[in-house]
C-alpha cells in the first residue's frame, strides 16, 4: 500500500507542473513586447487570429485542468515579497533615491497585478461550472475596473524618461516596466476577450444538468468511502464519481440491449400479426434502425459517465466535439432510413401508376441532401465556424460555383427538363437513336437504362434531354398488330371476299381487340368532352382503335390481304397471347373458305417449238 501511495504522489507531482501558467508566460512573451516592429494589416490580422487561438487553448486548460492553476511558482507570489518592496520604497524615499522608488513602485504594481489575475483565474477555474448567467461578466468586469484604476501613465512616464539612458537603476526601471506592461496588456485584452465570448464558459455538462453533483456528495459522505477517497485524491477521483460512472455505463449497455433485442422482438411480432403488404418494408427498416439507436444509447451513456468521472469539470473540447459529430451523423443516418421507409410505405399503399416514381426519387434525394447539409452546418456551428458566408452562397450563383462544372449543370437542368416534359418515367420502355431499354433510375447527373439483352447503360441527362425519345409506354390503349396474309392466285374471288368479311367481324368481336365503341373515355379523363374540342384525346393519351381488313395488293407470288388492328393491352406478353389467338382464328377462317396460304414460288412455262 505504501508503494502505491508513493507512486500516486509521484504521479501527482508530475501533474502539478503548471501547464497553464507556462502557457500564460509564453503568450505574454510572444504577443506583448514593449516595442514592436511596424506590421502591415494582413500581418496584424494573422497575429490577432493566432493570439485568440492561444486564448482558447488557455481557456481549455483552465476548464479541463483546474488543479493545474494552484501552482504559483511562476509568479513567485507571497506576502514576504510585497512587504519587502514596501520597506524598500519607504527607505529609498527617506534617502531621496527617487529612481529606486519609481523602480520599486513599478515592481509593487506588477506584483499586485499578478496577484489579481492569479486570483481571477483560480476563481474562474474552480467556480465557472456553478456560475449563474451574470456571474462571469460580473467577475470579469470587476477586474477590468481594477485595471482602469491603475495609474498606467505614471509608470510609462517613468519608463519614458530613462529608456535612452544606460545606467544600473535606469535599466532596472526599464526591465520592471516591460514586465508590468506585458502583464497589464495581456490581462486587459484577455478580460475583454472573455466579455465578448462569454458563451465559452457556458457549462453544458450532462452531469450538471441532471444535478448529479448532489448524489456524488451523498455517496462521498459515507465513512468507508471517505477513507478510500484519501487515496483516490492523488489521481483526482473519488468514490462518488467512480460508482456513478460504473452505474451509468452498465445501465446504458442494459438499455441498449433492451432496445436491440426485446423491443425489436416485440415490434417484429406486431408486424407479423398485421399480415400487411408493407410487412417486408417495415421489417427491413426495423433491422436497419435498431443498431444505430442502440449505438446512440451507449454513446449518450458514455458521454454522461465521462462527465461524471471528471465532475465538476467538463470534457475537453476535442472529445466533446467527437461525441457531437458522431451523434449528428447517427441522427442523419436515422433520418435517411426514415425518409426511405416513409416513401416506400406511401408508394405501396397508393399503388398508383400515375405517381411519377422519378419525381419521388428526386424529392427523396433532395431531402437527403438537405438533411446532410443541415448536419454539416450543425457540426460547423459547434466548432464555432461562421456559417453566414456559406448560407449567403446558397443562391443560384452560389449553386453554380459549387457545382463548378458546365457539364454537371447541363446534366442537372437536363433532369429538370425531362421531369417537366414528362418524357418518360422509371420503368418505361424507351428508344433513342443510340439506346433502347427500360428506365431503371433517373439521377441528378445521369439516367440508367437496362437493355433487353440485360446490359446496363448510363446516359448523361443532358444527352437524353436533347434526344428524340420514343416512349413505348406512353400508350394508354392499343398495341398494334400489322400483317399481310398472302393467299394463292388459285383463290376464288367469292371465297376471298367472304374471308375478308369474316376476319373483320372476328376482330370486331374479339375481346382482346380494341375498337372505338369499347373505349370508356370517362375513365381516362373526366373532362374529355371539353378537352377533345382543343386536342385529339386519342393522340394525347395514346389510344388507338383503328381496325382495317382489306385486299391490299397483287404480289409476285400471292394475293395480299392487309390486317391492321390494335389489342386492348400494351403489355408485351399479353399482346403476344392475343396475337396468337387472332392468328389461329384467321387460320381457321382461311381453311373454312377453301383458301390456301401462298409462299414464294415461280412458275416456269415451257414453250413448244415446232421442227
Amino acid at each position: 500500500m505504501k508503494k502505491i501511495i508513493i507512486i500516486l504522489l509521484f504521479v501527482n507531482i508530475l501533474f502539478a507542473k503548471s501547464e497553464f501558467w507556462q502557457k500564460v508566460t509564453d503568450i505574454e512573451n510572444k504577443y506583448y513586447p514593449i516595442v514592436s516592429k511596424q506590421l502591415d494589416e494582413k500581418a496584424i490580422n494573422d497575429m490577432i487570429d493566432k493570439k485568440y487561438s492561444n486564448f482558447n487553448q488557455l481557456i481549455a486548460i483552465l476548464k479541463n485542468k483546474p488543479y493545474d492553476l494552484t501552482d504559483d511558482s511562476y509568479f513567485n507570489l507571497n506576502e514576504k515579497n510585497r512587504l519587502k518592496l514596501l520597506q524598500r520604497i519607504k527607505t529609498n524615499k527617506t534617502y531621496g533615491y527617487n529612481l529606486a522608488v519609481q523602480r520599486d513602485k513599478i515592481k509593487l504594481a506588477t506584483l499586485k497585478l499578478k496577484e489579481k489575475f492569479y486570483i481571477y483565474f483560480v476563481t474562474l477555474a474552480n467556480s465557472w461550472v456553478n456560475f449563474k448567467s451574470d456571474d462571469l461578466e460580473k467577475l470579469t468586469q470587476e477586474n477590468l475596473e481594477y485595471l482602469a484604476r491603475i495609474n498606467y501613465t505614471q509608470y510609462f512616464v517613468s519608463y519614458d524618461r530613462v529608456k535612452k539612458i544606460d545606467g544600473k537603476i535606469e535599466n532596472q526601471i526599464k526591465t520592471a516596466f516591460q514586465e508590468f506592461d506585458k502583464h497589464y496588456l495581456f490581462f486587459n485584452e484577455f478580460l475583454a476577450y472573455i466579455i465578448e465570448n462569454k458563451q465559452i464558459f457556458k457549462y453544458e455538462s450532462l452531469s450538471n444538468i441532471l444535478k448529479l453533483g448532489v448524489l456524488i456528495d451523498k455517496i462521498n459522505s459515507n465513512n468507508l468511502f471517505k477513507e478510500i477517497n484519501t487515496k483516490l485524491r492523488f489521481v483526482h477521483l473519488d468514490m462518488g464519481r467512480v460508482i456513478l460512472f460504473i452505474f451509468v455505463v452498465i445501465f446504458s449497455i442494459f438499455l441498449s440491449y433492451i432496445v436491440y433485442k426485446r423491443i425489436y422482438a416485440l415490434l417484429r411480432k406486431k408486424i407479423y400479426l398485421k399480415h400487411d403488404d408493407i410487412d417486408d418494408i417495415l421489417l427491413n427498416n426495423l433491422n436497419k434502425i435498431r443498431k444505430p439507436i442502440s449505438f446512440l444509447i451507449i454513446l449518450i451513456g458514455l458521454k454522461i459517465s465521462l462527465d461524471i468521472l471528471i465532475y465538476p469539470n467538463s470534457l475537453e473540447d476535442n472529445i466533446s466535439n467527437s461525441f457531437y459529430i458522431i451523434v449528428v451523423l447517427n441522427v442523419v443516418y436515422l433520418l435517411f432510413i426514415f425518409i426511405d421507409n416513409t416513401i416506400l410505405i406511401y408508394l405501396t399503399n397508393k399503388n398508383d401508376d400515375n405517381i411519377r416514381k422519378e419525381l419521388v426519387a428526386l424529392i427523396v434525394s433532395i431531402s437527403k441532401i438537405i438533411i446532410f447539409f443541415i448536419g454539416i452546418l450543425l457540426i460547423l456551428v459547434n466548432f464555432k465556424v461562421d456559417i453566414s458566408g456559406i448560407l449567403a452562397s446558397l443562391g443560384i450563383g452560389g449553386l453554380a460555383v459549387a457545382l463548378a462544372a458546365q457539364s454537371t449543370l447541363s446534366n442537372f437542368f437536363g433532369l429538370i427538363k425531362m421531369i417537366a416534359d414528362k418524357s418518360f418515367s422509371i420503368g418505361d420502355w424507351i428508344q433513342t437513336s443510340d439506346v433502347e431499354g427500360t428506365v431503371v433510375n433517373i439521377g441528378f447527373i445521369s439516367t440508367k437504362i437496362r437493355t433487353f439483352d440485360n446490359a446496363l447503360i448510363t446516359v448523361p441527362n443532358s444527352a437524353l434531354a436533347n434526344s428524340a425519345i420514343k416512349n413505348w409506354n406512353k400508350r394508354k390503349i392499343g398495341r398494334r398488330i400489322k400483317m399481310h396474309l398472302g393467299l394463292t392466285y388459285s383463290s376464288q374471288q367469292k371465297d376471298l371476299k367472304n374471308a375478308i368479311k369474316e376476319i373483320k367481324v372476328m376482330l370486331q368481336n374479339h375481346p382482346g381487340i380494341v375498337t372505338s365503341n369499347k373505349v370508356d373515355y370517362s375513365q381516362i379523363n373526366k373532362y374529355y368532352r371539353q378537352e377533345q374540342k382543343l386536342t385529339s384525346i386519342d393522340d394525347k393519351y395514346g389510344i388507338k382503335t383503328t381496325l382495317l381488313v382489306y385486299l391490299d395488293k397483287f404480289n409476285d407470288s400471292s394475293i395480299d390481304i392487309l390486317i391492321y388492328t390494335f389489342t386492348n393491352t400494351t403489355s408485351w406478353d399479353k399482346w403476344l397471347e392475343i396475337k396468337e389467338d387472332v392468328l389461329l382464328k384467321i387460320w381457321t377462317i382461311i381453311e373454312q373458305n377453301n383458301l390456301e396460304f401462298a409462299f414464294p414460288s415461280q412458275s416456269i412455262y415451257m414453250e413448244k417449238t415446232k421442227y
